[in-house]
């Protein structure tokens, strides 16, 4: 069962595994510094949506994966770009 968006109006780091189940879908705001920051962890969604030319983007580490279900159409906006290795 999907859960309810949660909007993002700043960053959200996960810290552990599952840290947003996996049925959720992440919403980001098209807002400067609203970000989706995986650079420590792997995570698997329900879905993702929001983002925009003034923000809500999502950074993924290196050697980490972000995993979309989308189980429903949703239109994301934002920017995915991965962190280079140090």
């Amino acid at each position: 069962m999907p859960v309810k968006p949660q909007s993002v109006p700043g960053t959200l780091r996960p810290t552990g595994v599952n840290s947003i189940p996996n049925a959720s879908i992440v919403s980001l705001g098209n807002a400067a510094g609203a970000l989706l920051d995986l650079n420590s962890i792997s995570e698997t969604i329900g879905g993702l949506t929001g983002g925009g030319g003034t923000g809500g983007n999502v950074q993924i580490g290196a050697t980490r994966t972000l995993t979309i279900g989308q189980a429903s159409d949703t239109t994301y906006a934002g920017v995915i770009s991965r962190k280079a290795a140090r």
